[in-house]
């Protein structure tokens, strides 16, 4: 059976429903929103400022929820330089992955497992993974006797293996470290596929894929996928295949290295977007990671993130749309397009859809990813929140957008094509209002303040102000994406949105406040002088 997917423009999900469309969707290249308004100021309080209420459920169209995190999805010891990043953090999603890993120690032979090359597995899982809405977290990792896998890494022997310090929680998938593996880089056994056989399901990365090119940064990914894909296979019968025809594609047998700068930098967190990973855009990243479709066992064609999600156990999923999004805590709500597309459970809320706030009550996040699998706290450390209550005016004139850059999941460039923080944060179309829910007209750029609201954390720079063309109750803003050398990624994270009853005004860049002061110096000296001279009228 043949599957057949439609694109549907961002500007035809947002003219049903709506007297005016959000038009500019395919104009949106990267810089869509001007560099002439930066100002290089924490983001200055407005008067009798208050939060809007995230709309979900009612308008709210979020195709997932998350957090930014000062720890590596690894959660490697607190002692570890490696476990934290405390300016730039960690997106993580609220539907997650957990991974149990062993350290198998063999006889006579070193495991090579570190916590740098544990970081690096597990970064590059999230950067592959990203754009299918999901988080590889770990779910701890333990010390197993080892074993002697003959060649060519005999199934039955690796399921011994996998029998060793197993994980008895629901939902976690049981990985493994191991010196070799009948000299294969890594081998899964997935868990329909190891039940109809008789075996203990897991995945094993060995010691030898350290030697590859790419410091074997991909294989823990590409083990992973496999054991999540199950039987769903590439290709159609009789001749499907485990790994995928497409060179760029991590499922592909000998994949590329998606993360060519920090998989084999020594000094961990040197750069702050995964470079490698995700769609092509611009110069950065290779085709999708997860390109080819595949056939289920009924023929069925799908796509990786379709088969991924499809009926997964293992995916700890929850929803926090009623409590992200109204408050500025690095507590998230996602616009994803490309998840919509997909029809299937990463998205939320499917159908045309944008993010919308009203004027209401604001709630506050219990900071908790929780379903019946997991209850996982976040941890922003020192981050803190902005304070603010509930907007109680009856209109507003001007908002401020709190947005986020994340690490895994965003992959927007500028006009040099190059990965960009700026364009990261700002990855969304210019804002709509309304008064009425109903009718809606594109507001105008005031500011964007680069350090954003806080010194403590990069991940919420460049907060954009905005001004209604009318006094509004509601505003509404999707994820930016267009073709070419530069552009965006079409997902877009907001933490919160910030309103005023009045029309505040342009607050302008430092520089300029003090040529004003420099202007006024001279011009009163100047004065002095000249009132000092004897027969000079004043």
């Amino acid at each position: 059976m043949s599957r057949t997917r439609v694109l549907v423009p961002l500007t035809a999900r947002w003219l049903t429903g709506a007297a005016v469309g959000l038009l500019i969707a395919s104009t949106a290249l990267a810089g869509h929103i001007p560099r002439k308004l930066d100002v290089n100021l924490i983001r200055p309080r407005m008067p009798d400022e208050g939060y809007l209420a995230y709309r979900h459920g009612n308008g709210g169209g979020e195709e997932r929820t998350g957090w930014t995190d000062v720890r590596l999805p690894a959660l490697l010891p607190a002692y570890s330089s490696l476990s934290t990043d405390p300016k730039r953090g960690h997106d993580y999603s609220d539907q997650m992955i957990r991974v149990l890993t062993h350290y198998a120690n063999e006889v006579n032979k070193t495991n090579e497992t570190t916590a740098l090359t544990r970081a690096i597995d597990y970064k590059v899982a999230n950067a592959s993974l990203a754009q299918a809405g999901l988080t590889v977290r770990s779910a701890g990792h333990v010390a197993v006797p080892g074993l002697e896998i003959p060649p060519p890494g005999e199934e039955s022997v690796v399921s011994v293996l996998f029998r060793q310090g197993r994980s008895t929680s629901p939902g976690v998938i049981n990985a493994y470290y191991v010196g070799s593996i009948g000299g294969d880089y890594g081998i899964s056994l997935p868990p329909d596929y190891s039940l109809k056989n008789g075996y203990n399901d897991g995945f094993a990365v060995a010691d030898s894929a350290r030697d590859l090119s790419n410091f074997g940064s991909s294989t823990f990914a590409h083990e992973l996928v496999h054991y999540l894909l199950d039987e769903n296979l590439f290709g159609t019968f009789p001749n499907r295949s485990v790994h995928s025809p497409k060179p760029n594609d991590l499922m592909h047998e000998s994949p590329k290295d998606p993360n060519a700068l920090e998989g084999k930098s020594p000094s961990y967190g040197s750069a702050f977007g995964v470079r490698k990973a995700g769609r092509k855009n611009g110069k950065v990243g290779g085709l999708t990671l997860l390109e080819a479709d595949v056939t289920d066992e009924d023929g069925n064609s799908l796509s990786q993130i379709q088969a991924i999600h499809k009926k997964n156990g293992y995916i700890s999923r929850d929803d926090n749309g009623d409590l992200f999004g109204d408050r500025a805590d690095f507590d998230w709500v996602e616009d994803n397009p490309f998840l919509t597309l997909e029809g299937s459970p990463p998205d939320f809320h499917a159908g045309p859809d944008a993010l919308e706030w009203e004027i209401g009550t604001v709630k506050t996040s219990d900071h908790r990813h929780k379903s019946s699998l997991d209850d996982f706290a976040h941890d922003h450390s020192d981050w803190g929140e902005l304070s603010g209550t509930s907007y109680n005016k009856s209109f507003f004139w001007t908002v401020d957008i709190v947005s986020q850059i994340t690490r895994y999941a965003d992959m927007d460039v500028g006009s040099d094509g190059q990965w960009s923080a700026r364009e990261a944060a700002l990855d969304y179309t210019f804002p709509e209002f309304s008064k009425d829910g109903k009718t809606w007209l594109m507001g105008t750029l005031i500011n964007v303040f680069v350090p954003g609201w806080t010194n403590r954390s990069l991940a919420e720079n460049y907060i954009a102000r905005w001004r209604a063309p009318f006094p509004a109750r509601y505003v509404r803003v999707a994820a930016a994406g267009a073709g070419g050398p530069a552009g965006h990624d079409w997902n877009t994270q907001i933490d919160a949105i910030i309103a005023s009853p009045v029309k505040v005004p342009t607050v302008p860049e430092p520089s300029s406040f003090t040529l004003a002061g420099l202007g006024c110096l001279l011009a009163a000296s100047t004065w002095r002088r000249h009132r000092g001279k004897p027969g000079r009228p004043v």
